[in-house]
Protein backbone atom coordinates (compact mmCIF):
# COMPACT_ATOMS: atom_id res chain seq x y z
CA UNK A 1 0.00 0.00 0.00
CA UNK A 2 2.86 2.31 0.85
CA UNK A 3 4.51 1.78 -2.54
CA UNK A 4 1.13 2.40 -4.19
CA UNK A 5 0.72 5.85 -2.62
CA UNK A 6 4.33 6.75 -3.34
CA UNK A 7 3.83 5.82 -6.99
CA UNK A 8 0.65 7.93 -7.28
CA UNK A 9 2.32 10.84 -5.51
CA UNK A 10 5.27 10.64 -7.91
CA UNK A 11 3.01 10.47 -10.97
CA UNK A 12 0.95 13.41 -9.70
CA UNK A 13 4.10 15.48 -9.24
CA UNK A 14 5.27 14.61 -12.76
CA UNK A 15 1.81 15.51 -14.13
CA UNK A 16 1.81 18.88 -12.35
CA UNK A 17 5.35 19.66 -13.56
CA UNK A 18 4.45 18.80 -17.15
CA UNK A 19 1.29 20.95 -17.02
CA UNK A 20 2.50 23.78 -14.78
CA UNK A 21 1.79 26.44 -17.40
CA UNK A 22 -1.80 25.27 -17.64
CA UNK A 23 -2.29 25.45 -13.87
CA UNK A 24 -0.71 28.92 -13.72
CA UNK A 25 -3.06 30.18 -16.45
CA UNK A 26 -6.02 28.55 -14.67
CA UNK A 27 -5.03 30.18 -11.37
CA UNK A 28 -4.71 33.58 -13.04
CA UNK A 29 -8.19 33.17 -14.61
CA UNK A 30 -9.71 32.23 -11.24
CA UNK A 31 -8.04 35.16 -9.47
CA UNK A 32 -9.05 37.66 -12.17
CA UNK A 33 -12.62 36.36 -12.33
CA UNK A 34 -12.97 36.43 -8.57
CA UNK A 35 -11.38 39.86 -8.37
CA UNK A 36 -13.64 41.21 -11.12
CA UNK A 37 -16.71 39.83 -9.37
CA UNK A 38 -15.68 41.32 -6.03
CA UNK A 39 -14.87 44.68 -7.66
CA UNK A 40 -18.18 44.84 -9.56
CA UNK A 41 -20.26 43.66 -6.61
CA UNK A 42 -18.81 45.96 -3.98
CA UNK A 43 -17.49 48.95 -5.98
CA UNK A 44 -20.19 49.21 -8.67
CA UNK A 45 -23.27 47.11 -7.91
CA UNK A 46 -23.39 47.82 -4.16
CA UNK A 47 -21.44 51.06 -4.20
CA UNK A 48 -22.84 53.96 -2.20
CA UNK A 49 -22.09 57.12 -4.19
CA UNK A 50 -21.34 60.46 -2.60
CA UNK A 51 -23.30 63.59 -3.50
CA UNK A 52 -20.52 64.93 -5.74
CA UNK A 53 -20.28 61.75 -7.85
CA UNK A 54 -22.14 60.86 -11.05
CA UNK A 55 -24.49 57.91 -11.39
CA UNK A 56 -24.64 56.39 -14.88
CA UNK A 57 -27.65 54.28 -15.79
CA UNK A 58 -27.69 53.28 -19.44
CA UNK A 59 -27.56 56.38 -21.60
CA UNK A 60 -28.46 58.69 -18.70
CA UNK A 61 -26.09 60.31 -16.21
CA UNK A 62 -27.35 61.82 -12.94
CA UNK A 63 -25.53 64.40 -10.82
CA UNK A 64 -26.91 66.12 -7.69
CA UNK A 65 -26.32 69.87 -7.86
CA UNK A 66 -27.78 70.44 -4.39
CA UNK A 67 -30.36 69.10 -1.96
CA UNK A 68 -32.49 70.98 0.51
CA UNK A 69 -34.85 70.05 3.36
CA UNK A 70 -37.65 72.26 4.68
CA UNK A 71 -41.16 72.28 6.12
CA UNK A 72 -41.97 75.73 4.69
CA UNK A 73 -43.21 77.24 1.43
CA UNK A 74 -41.71 80.18 -0.48
CA UNK A 75 -43.31 82.59 2.03
CA UNK A 76 -41.63 80.79 4.93
CA UNK A 77 -44.98 79.40 6.12
CA UNK A 78 -45.30 75.86 7.51
CA UNK A 79 -46.88 73.59 4.86
CA UNK A 80 -48.02 70.55 6.85
CA UNK A 81 -47.54 69.59 10.47
CA UNK A 82 -45.11 66.76 11.16
CA UNK A 83 -44.00 66.76 7.53
CA UNK A 84 -40.77 67.76 5.82
CA UNK A 85 -39.92 68.05 2.15
CA UNK A 86 -36.64 67.18 0.47
CA UNK A 87 -35.99 69.04 -2.78
CA UNK A 88 -33.23 67.59 -4.95
CA UNK A 89 -31.72 69.69 -7.76
CA UNK A 90 -30.64 67.05 -10.25
CA UNK A 91 -28.67 67.41 -13.48
CA UNK A 92 -29.64 64.77 -16.05
CA UNK A 93 -27.51 64.20 -19.13
CA UNK A 94 -28.80 62.07 -22.00
CA UNK A 95 -26.35 60.35 -24.36
CA UNK A 96 -29.03 58.26 -26.09
CA UNK A 97 -32.33 58.88 -27.84
CA UNK A 98 -34.95 61.36 -26.66
CA UNK A 99 -36.46 60.05 -23.43
CA UNK A 100 -38.34 60.90 -20.27
CA UNK A 101 -38.13 59.40 -16.79
CA UNK A 102 -40.83 57.44 -15.02
CA UNK A 103 -41.55 58.68 -11.48
CA UNK A 104 -40.72 55.33 -9.90
CA UNK A 105 -37.18 55.46 -11.30
CA UNK A 106 -35.99 58.07 -8.78
CA UNK A 107 -36.73 57.81 -5.07
CA UNK A 108 -35.41 58.50 -1.57
CA UNK A 109 -34.53 55.83 0.94
CA UNK A 110 -34.52 56.68 4.67
CA UNK A 111 -34.33 53.88 7.25
CA UNK A 112 -35.23 51.49 4.40
CA UNK A 113 -38.51 53.38 3.85
CA UNK A 114 -39.00 54.52 0.26
CA UNK A 115 -40.31 57.95 -0.75
CA UNK A 116 -41.28 58.77 -4.33
CA UNK A 117 -41.33 62.16 -6.01
CA UNK A 118 -44.59 64.10 -6.20
CA UNK A 119 -45.79 67.13 -8.18
CA UNK A 120 -48.56 68.01 -5.72
CA UNK A 121 -46.44 70.57 -3.86
CA UNK A 122 -44.34 72.04 -6.67
CA UNK A 123 -46.06 75.43 -6.57
CA UNK A 124 -44.93 75.88 -2.97
CA UNK A 125 -41.27 75.68 -4.00
CA UNK A 126 -41.44 77.64 -7.27
CA UNK A 127 -38.72 80.00 -6.06
CA UNK A 128 -36.14 77.20 -6.16
CA UNK A 129 -36.12 76.38 -9.89
CA UNK A 130 -37.72 74.23 -12.60
CA UNK A 131 -39.51 71.03 -11.63
CA UNK A 132 -39.45 67.77 -13.54
CA UNK A 133 -42.90 67.16 -15.01
CA UNK A 134 -42.45 64.25 -17.42
CA UNK A 135 -40.21 66.45 -19.55
CA UNK A 136 -38.56 64.92 -22.60
CA UNK A 137 -34.78 65.04 -22.27
CA UNK A 138 -33.41 65.37 -25.78
CA UNK A 139 -30.53 63.37 -27.17
CA UNK A 140 -27.06 64.70 -26.27
CA UNK A 141 -28.50 67.36 -24.01
CA UNK A 142 -28.50 67.93 -20.26
CA UNK A 143 -30.92 69.79 -18.04
CA UNK A 144 -31.40 70.68 -14.37
CA UNK A 145 -34.66 69.69 -12.69
CA UNK A 146 -36.07 69.76 -9.17
CA UNK A 147 -37.61 66.65 -7.60
CA UNK A 148 -39.80 67.05 -4.50
CA UNK A 149 -40.15 64.28 -1.90
CA UNK A 150 -42.64 64.43 0.97
CA UNK A 151 -41.14 62.71 4.02
CA UNK A 152 -41.76 62.21 7.72
CA UNK A 153 -40.59 65.14 9.82
CA UNK A 154 -37.47 65.40 11.98
CA UNK A 155 -35.74 62.40 10.43
CA UNK A 156 -32.21 62.12 11.77
CA UNK A 157 -31.10 59.10 9.73
CA UNK A 158 -28.99 59.17 6.57
CA UNK A 159 -30.80 60.12 3.38
CA UNK A 160 -30.14 58.22 0.15
CA UNK A 161 -31.15 59.09 -3.40
CA UNK A 162 -31.80 55.93 -5.43
CA UNK A 163 -31.76 55.75 -9.24
CA UNK A 164 -33.17 52.73 -11.04
CA UNK A 165 -30.68 50.61 -12.98
CA UNK A 166 -31.39 50.29 -16.67
CA UNK A 167 -33.50 47.20 -17.52
CA UNK A 168 -33.49 46.08 -13.86
CA UNK A 169 -36.86 46.89 -12.33
CA UNK A 170 -35.99 46.17 -8.71
CA UNK A 171 -32.36 47.30 -8.59
CA UNK A 172 -31.23 50.84 -7.80
CA UNK A 173 -27.97 52.76 -7.60
CA UNK A 174 -27.60 54.40 -4.21
CA UNK A 175 -26.21 57.86 -3.37
CA UNK A 176 -25.90 59.39 0.08
CA UNK A 177 -27.06 63.01 0.02
CA UNK A 178 -26.89 65.66 2.72
CA UNK A 179 -29.91 68.00 2.42
CA UNK A 180 -29.19 71.44 3.83
CA UNK A 181 -31.48 73.79 5.71
CA UNK A 182 -31.29 77.41 4.60
CA UNK A 183 -31.06 80.10 7.23
CA UNK A 184 -33.15 83.23 6.85
CA UNK A 185 -31.31 86.51 6.29
CA UNK A 186 -33.44 89.41 7.53
CA UNK A 187 -32.65 93.09 6.87
CA UNK A 188 -34.52 96.34 7.49
CA UNK A 189 -34.48 99.39 5.20
CA UNK A 190 -35.84 102.93 5.20
CA UNK A 191 -37.81 104.74 2.48
CA UNK A 192 -35.63 105.57 -0.55
CA UNK A 193 -32.99 103.05 0.59
CA UNK A 194 -32.19 100.53 -2.19
CA UNK A 195 -32.18 96.77 -1.71
CA UNK A 196 -31.74 93.77 -3.99
CA UNK A 197 -34.49 91.40 -5.13
CA UNK A 198 -33.93 88.82 -7.87
CA UNK A 199 -30.68 90.57 -8.81
CA UNK A 200 -32.49 93.91 -9.23
CA UNK A 201 -31.90 97.00 -7.14
CA UNK A 202 -35.24 98.47 -6.10
CA UNK A 203 -36.49 100.80 -3.42
CA UNK A 204 -39.71 102.10 -1.90
CA UNK A 205 -40.02 105.79 -2.74
CA UNK A 206 -43.15 106.68 -0.84
CA UNK A 207 -46.51 105.50 0.47
CA UNK A 208 -49.98 106.98 0.91
CA UNK A 209 -53.16 105.94 2.71
CA UNK A 210 -56.31 107.16 0.96
CA UNK A 211 -60.01 106.38 0.58
CA UNK A 212 -59.55 105.72 -3.16
CA UNK A 213 -57.21 106.37 -6.08
CA UNK A 214 -58.35 107.86 -9.39
CA UNK A 215 -56.23 108.15 -12.52
CA UNK A 216 -56.61 108.81 -16.22
CA UNK A 217 -55.34 106.61 -19.02
CA UNK A 218 -55.43 106.55 -22.79
CA UNK A 219 -56.78 103.65 -24.82
CA UNK A 220 -56.40 103.41 -28.59
CA UNK A 221 -58.25 101.28 -31.14
CA UNK A 222 -58.08 101.51 -34.96
CA UNK A 223 -55.88 104.62 -34.70
CA UNK A 224 -58.46 106.35 -32.53
CA UNK A 225 -57.48 107.23 -28.96
CA UNK A 226 -59.69 108.20 -26.07
CA UNK A 227 -59.01 109.24 -22.48
CA UNK A 228 -60.69 107.32 -19.69
CA UNK A 229 -60.88 107.63 -15.91
CA UNK A 230 -60.50 104.68 -13.56
CA UNK A 231 -60.85 104.46 -9.80
CA UNK A 232 -59.23 101.86 -7.54
CA UNK A 233 -61.31 101.30 -4.42
CA UNK A 234 -60.46 99.30 -1.30
CA UNK A 235 -62.72 96.64 0.14
CA UNK A 236 -65.83 98.14 1.76
CA UNK A 237 -64.92 99.68 5.11
CA UNK A 238 -61.16 99.55 4.39
CA UNK A 239 -58.57 102.14 3.49
CA UNK A 240 -56.34 102.08 0.40
CA UNK A 241 -52.61 101.69 0.96
CA UNK A 242 -50.53 102.85 -2.02
CA UNK A 243 -46.85 101.89 -2.06
CA UNK A 244 -44.71 103.53 -4.73
CA UNK A 245 -41.56 101.79 -5.97
CA UNK A 246 -38.80 103.09 -8.18
CA UNK A 247 -38.67 101.95 -11.81
CA UNK A 248 -38.30 98.16 -11.74
CA UNK A 249 -39.22 95.06 -13.70
CA UNK A 250 -41.08 93.21 -10.96
CA UNK A 251 -44.65 92.34 -11.87
CA UNK A 252 -47.94 91.96 -10.01
CA UNK A 253 -47.44 88.22 -9.42
CA UNK A 254 -44.26 88.90 -7.43
CA UNK A 255 -46.07 91.22 -5.03
CA UNK A 256 -49.03 88.82 -4.75
CA UNK A 257 -46.64 86.05 -3.71
CA UNK A 258 -44.29 87.89 -1.37
CA UNK A 259 -45.76 91.19 -0.13
CA UNK A 260 -46.89 91.38 3.49
CA UNK A 261 -47.33 93.99 6.23
CA UNK A 262 -46.34 94.37 9.85
CA UNK A 263 -48.11 96.88 12.05
CA UNK A 264 -48.40 97.69 15.73
CA UNK A 265 -49.17 94.39 17.51
CA UNK A 266 -49.87 92.50 14.33
CA UNK A 267 -48.77 91.08 10.97
CA UNK A 268 -50.42 90.10 7.68
CA UNK A 269 -48.67 87.34 5.74
CA UNK A 270 -48.74 87.45 1.91
CA UNK A 271 -51.44 84.79 1.60
CA UNK A 272 -53.79 86.87 3.78
CA UNK A 273 -53.02 90.32 2.36
CA UNK A 274 -55.76 92.01 0.31
CA UNK A 275 -53.64 92.74 -2.76
CA UNK A 276 -55.61 94.72 -5.36
CA UNK A 277 -53.33 95.55 -8.28
CA UNK A 278 -49.96 96.85 -9.45
CA UNK A 279 -50.03 99.86 -11.76
CA UNK A 280 -47.33 102.32 -12.84
CA UNK A 281 -44.85 101.24 -10.15
CA UNK A 282 -47.52 101.46 -7.47
CA UNK A 283 -48.85 98.60 -5.36
CA UNK A 284 -52.43 98.95 -4.15
CA UNK A 285 -53.51 97.10 -1.01
CA UNK A 286 -56.76 97.17 0.95
CA UNK A 287 -56.13 97.55 4.69
CA UNK A 288 -58.36 97.90 7.75
CA UNK A 289 -58.73 101.17 9.62
CA UNK A 290 -56.81 99.60 12.52
CA UNK A 291 -53.78 99.06 10.30
CA UNK A 292 -54.16 102.49 8.68
CA UNK A 293 -54.14 104.19 12.09
CA UNK A 294 -51.30 102.10 13.49
CA UNK A 295 -48.26 104.03 14.74
CA UNK A 296 -45.99 101.56 13.00
CA UNK A 297 -46.28 100.20 9.47
CA UNK A 298 -43.65 98.02 7.82
CA UNK A 299 -43.73 96.52 4.33
CA UNK A 300 -42.33 92.99 4.19
CA UNK A 301 -41.05 90.95 1.26
CA UNK A 302 -40.73 87.52 2.82
CA UNK A 303 -38.98 84.88 0.74
CA UNK A 304 -37.63 81.48 1.68
CA UNK A 305 -34.20 82.52 2.93
CA UNK A 306 -34.52 86.27 2.71
CA UNK A 307 -36.76 88.68 4.60
CA UNK A 308 -36.80 92.35 3.58
CA UNK A 309 -38.48 94.90 5.84
CA UNK A 310 -39.09 98.48 4.69
CA UNK A 311 -40.26 100.89 7.41
CA UNK A 312 -43.08 103.04 6.05
CA UNK A 313 -43.87 104.76 9.34
CA UNK A 314 -42.84 104.37 12.93
CA UNK A 315 -40.06 105.31 15.31
CA UNK A 316 -37.57 103.14 13.37
CA UNK A 317 -37.91 105.45 10.39
CA UNK A 318 -37.29 108.71 12.30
Amino acid sequence: IKSYFQKNKRELRYYFQENIKFFIVLLIIIVLSGGSFVYYEFFINRKVYTQDEIIKSGSLAFKVNSSYITDRNYNDEVILKNTDFVIVNLNIQNKGNNTNISRDKIRLSINDKKYYTTNNYNALFKDLGTFYNDNVIKSNESANFLFVFKIDSKIKSDVYLEVNKENKTLEYYKMKIVPTLREENSKTYKLNEPFSVNEQNIQVNNYQIQDKYTYKYEDCFNNKCNMYTKTINPTTGDKLLIIEFNDNKLDASFFEDYLGLKYENGEIVPSKLKFLTYYERKVFVSISSTIAESNELILTLKMRDKAINVVLKGVKND
